[in-house]
Parts: C-alpha cells; structure tokens; sequence
C-alpha cells in the first residue's frame, strides 16, 4: 500500500474532526438573540416561589418575584450586550427623598389644619406619624387614618415632621394662611421587599438569563 492511499482517509479524518469542533463550538457558545431577549423570561423554584422578568421592545421591563412572604414589583429600563442584560429600576435608593413633597396647599373654612397624604400611584399612605410645629415649638401630633388623612386641631402650623416606619423623619415647611396640605409619601414596601437595580448586569447563557444575585435561571419554557 502507497503512502497516497494512506494520506487520504486521514485527510478526510481531520476535516470531520475540525468540524466537529466547530461545530459543537459554535453550540456552547451559543446565546440567546435580541428576539429572544425581548419576551417573557421565568424561574420556579421551590415552596411555590416564582420570578418573571418580562423584557419590552421599548427597553423597558417589569420584574415580579414571589416568594414566601416576599412579594416584589419593579418596572424600569434594560440594555443588553452580547454577553449580558442591563437593568435599571425605577427607583434607585437615593432618590426614594425625592418621592416625599408637596403636592399642593389651600386655605379653606374648615377648623383646624388637615393633611391628606398619597403614595406615588395615588392611595392613602396608612398610620403615618405627623408632628406639628409653631416657632420651633412641638404643638400636636397625630396618626393618619387608613386614607393617609389626619387633622389638628391647632391651625397655626408652620412646619410639620412626617414619621414613617422604616423611612427618616422628612421636614416639609408650611406656607403661611395654610390649613390643608396634600402630601405625596413613598409607598413603604420600597424600603422592605423593592428590588433596587442599577446596572445591574444578568449574564445571557443558552437556557436563558440568569439572576446572579440568587443564581436563578431565567428560561422562556418555565412561564408556561
């Protein structure tokens, strides 16, 4: 037998054997594409727990986690790179102060000095504790009810503290000729169960995407 005869069946042996690896290269690296990443991606795990983490077309997302007594929403915005997901909530810690304001003032005939206080979707913020001040002095204080409203009996007020549980006290000076004042307070569960993304970066693997923090993988199958 010539060494030509012997050449060729190796030749072809190593041809297959490069494509092989190519081949199965080319599969472990393989990643979810952008039309893939735009849909609804869940996790089950035990004790009935379940995350969704649906990812928009128009770079927004919500992301929804159940667990236990946790119960978590967050809307916010996403980008994403060839390797991974980047999520930004829409609340970040530092700017949960900036929730807290006034949203208006008037004078009325009522007696008195009332406080009306909503969360950031509009619903009464629930047994806030509200100390009244004249010229520096404590003058009364009071709880709200369950529709975030309390009133003194004093009228003149010209700063009053708001006390929320888990929160710092926040100060809010009162215009004069004032006795009404809607306020807006952040919802409470911000501070106890909010998922706070910033730029966060969930890696993009071949089963879907994967929560780093828990290491809960994110597939398309587990939302069915």
């Amino acid at each position: 037998m010539n060494s030509l005869s012997l050449q060729h069946p190796l030749k072809m042996k190593s041809i297959f054997l490069i494509l092989l690896l190519l081949l199965g290269g080319s599969c472990a690296t393989k990643q979810l594409q952008l039309g893939d990443l735009e849909k609804t991606h869940c996790w089950k795990g035990e004790f009935e727990g379940f995350g969704k983490l649906d990812l928009r077309s128009d770079k927004t997302f919500s992301y929804s986690y159940r667990i236990g007594l946790i119960v978590t929403d967050v809307e916010g915005s996403w980008n994403y790179n060839s390797k991974e997901i980047i999520l930004n909530s829409e609340y970040q810690k530092d700017s949960l102060d900036q929730l807290s304001k006034i949203i208006s003032t008037e004078k009325n005939n009522n007696q008195g000095f009332e406080i009306e206080a909503k969360d950031q979707n509009g619903q009464g913020v629930v047994l806030y504790t509200c100390v009244a001040y004249a010229q520096g002095k404590v003058v009364e204080k009071a709880v709200s009810n369950f529709d975030g409203y309390l009133k003194f009996s004093e009228s003149k007020i010209d700063s009053i503290m708001v006390k929320q549980s888990l929160a710092k006290p926040k100060t809010f000076m009162v215009p004069d000729d004032i006795n009404h004042i809607e306020l807006q307070l952040f919802d409470g569960h911000l501070l106890m169960h909010y998922r706070y993304f910033s730029n966060e970066k969930w890696p993009i693997n071949k089963k879907g995407i994967l929560d780093p923090k828990w290491n809960q993988q994110y597939t398309l199958k587990d939302c069915n």
